[in-house]
């Protein structure tokens, strides 16, 4: 087992790398605090409003906080690469963070890499970007206030986030598919995508997400081609 300070400076080394080096939600340099839920790195300004979502929605940490092999594993599974490139897929990365992390797509990724960071599976087919717009939480108008957290030793304020913690609305349903018959429809070529995705950057799994959609379009793109092809054809002849 790990030593904390062991973990802390996994935990640098990983904040090292590609865009976990600053803020995922504003891209402030060297983020000093954690949202565990999501294993993304955040600044202290957007840390105070992942506070007041409540820690349902999003558990933030500090660096210096006494951080477990637990929230190690959900850094290392994330990262800030494959939740942005996550969020850009559903067009929110640029919603506010009182609306973009209560949509159902951010519940979707939040249980997905639940399910990931413990190497299982995922049950679920990717929802459509319209169903992952939509709000998984309701919105409570005090959400969007703005309030300052004195950060204790472990950076959370009981009272406070027991006070801000937003209601979940009806889950989201299961489907009887699986995510990997999802990318075969696109023409992604994955082999095992599931036997493998734990070992691998949620980045690098996205990525390959987004490579199959444009494949996938680039092929309509084609065959719309030879359809005009052929109607002009029919109209020459």
């Amino acid at each position: 087992m790990l030593s904390e300070e062991s973990i802390y400076q996994e935990i640098l080394k990983i904040r090292a790398q590609d865009k976990n080096s600053s803020c995922v939600d504003c891209f402030t340099a060297n983020p000093e605090f954690i949202s565990v839920t999501f294993g993304i790195f955040i600044c202290q300004s957007c840390a105070k409003k992942h506070l007041m979502l409540g820690p349902s929605i999003s558990r933030v940490i500090s660096l210096t906080s006494n951080l477990s092999s637990e929230d190690l594993i959900s850094i290392q599974s994330g990262g800030n690469s494959a939740l942005l490139t996550f969020f850009n897929y559903y067009k929110i990365s640029s919603f506010p963070i009182e609306y973009k992390y209560c949509t159902s797509a951010a519940t979707f990724y939040q249980d997905m890499l639940k399910h990931i960071s413990k190497g299982q599976d995922y049950p679920k087919d990717l929802l459509s970007i319209y169903e992952g717009q939509t709000l998984y939480h309701k919105i409570q108008e005090n959400a969007y206030g703005i309030i300052e957290v004195e950060f204790n030793q472990n950076n959370q304020n009981p009272n406070l986030l027991n006070q801000n913690n937003l209601p979940e609305s009806n889950p989201i349903p299961e489907n009887s598919s699986s995510i990997s018959s999802f990318f075969k429809n696109i023409g992604d070529n994955i082999n095992n995508t599931f036997e493998t995705v734990a070992s691998t950057p949620l980045s690098t799994y996205f990525n390959n997400i987004i490579t199959g959609l444009n494949i996938a379009t680039n092929q309509i793109e084609i065959e719309i081609k030879e359809v005009g092809k052929d109607i002009s054809n029919i109209f020459t002849e």
